[in-house]
């Protein structure tokens, strides 16, 4: 089977129309045309009915449609490996939370670029980063911590102060204080999944409110796992949130959101770099930590104390110094 058909058919599928595909392929219509009737015909099915706004794909389309779109990206990693290879670049696999890739993620890449060191970047939660690098799926994970995996070897590296805040007309007439005065009002809060959610429920729960999911419908909003999602719902007045303040400090400058003087404060987020322990010493992965040492330290150079924190690192005698 002819994979550059497979990715032929990928693109099909994604586009629905061959002058589109073949655009994109750089290749000819006809050679479009020719691959997928030679794709089906060695399948023995067909995959697609329509084009256009018509375009369906059919049972049998739908169920390699995944296994086409892994391999066209397996193929663009192979390139990238590739490419890597002839410019003298270590490539290494690096997860991240969101909240790193609002804040230093920038400075990160251009210190790996500095460095001659290429990164494939992957986002998601704590708890799936942490799985990927004991599974070896990425090299570092760059998430909230602490890191409790006996497999796994952690260096702190920064730490993100949270608060309160909301869209200023919602506390206009009454601006709360307590965790009290929080509970009247509706708060948007992450999946219950989520490392947020837990910490949400510790913080209300150490507070003394109690039973959560017995308040009114409207008290707790489960919008996934996005910080901007929260952010945005909370600047249109639509409830309350606690987020790293240094991800909103915009809006706050512009007025969207303002801090809510809420006595009971709230851990800050530490971030962690967590590594396999079998892979502590390898040069790449000390290589890697120094660019991320020194991404942190130039964002917090950009930042109040108040907002944003790095770590002391030790460096004496550990690995990952």
């Amino acid at each position: 089977m002819n994979v550059r058909f497979l990715e032929t058919f990928y693109w099909l599928a994604t586009l629905k129309s061959v002058t589109k595909t073949a655009r994109h392929l750089r290749i000819g219509q006809p050679v479009v045309s020719m691959r997928l009737a030679t794709l089906q015909r060695d399948l023995g099915v067909e995959l697609y009915t329509g084009m256009g706004r018509t375009f369906e794909l059919t049972v049998a389309g739908r169920r390699i449609f995944p296994k086409c779109e892994a391999m066209v990206n397996l193929a663009n990693d192979i390139e990238a490996d590739a490419r890597d290879t002839l410019l003298g670049r270590d490539s290494i696999r690096i997860g991240l939370s969101d909240v790193i890739a609002l804040s230093w993620l920038p400075q990160l890449l251009s210190e790996m670029e500095r460095a001659h060191l290429s990164a494939h970047i992957t986002t998601g939660r704590a708890n799936e980063l942490m799985e990927a690098v004991r599974e070896d799926s990425i090299d570092v994970a760059l998430a909230i911590g602490p890191v409790t995996e006996p497999s796994l070897y952690s260096v702190p590296l920064c730490e993100f102060p949270i608060e309160w805040v909301t869209a200023p007309s919602l506390v206009a007439e009454r601006m709360p204080e307590t965790v009290q005065d929080l509970a009247r009002l509706p708060i948007i809060q992450s999946r219950r999944s989520s490392y947020r959610y837990e910490k949400m429920r510790e913080y209300f729960e150490w507070h003394g409110v109690q039973n959560l999911d017995g308040l009114r419908p409207n008290h707790w909003m489960d919008v996934g796992f996005s910080i901007i999602t929260c952010a945005h719902l909370a600047s249109e007045a639509v409830g309350v949130t606690a987020l790293p303040i240094a991800i909103v400090s915009r809006q706050i400058n512009d007025g969207r959101l303002t801090r809510l003087p809420i006595k009971e404060t709230f851990k800050p987020w530490q971030i962690v770099a967590a590594i396999k322990k079998a892979k502590v010493n390898v040069e790449l992965i000390q290589t890697t930590l120094s660019q991320v040492k020194l991404a942190v330290s130039l964002y917090a150079s950009q930042k109040p104390p108040e907002l944003f924190r790095p770590l002391v690192w030790e460096t004496e005698g550990k690995p990952g110094g």
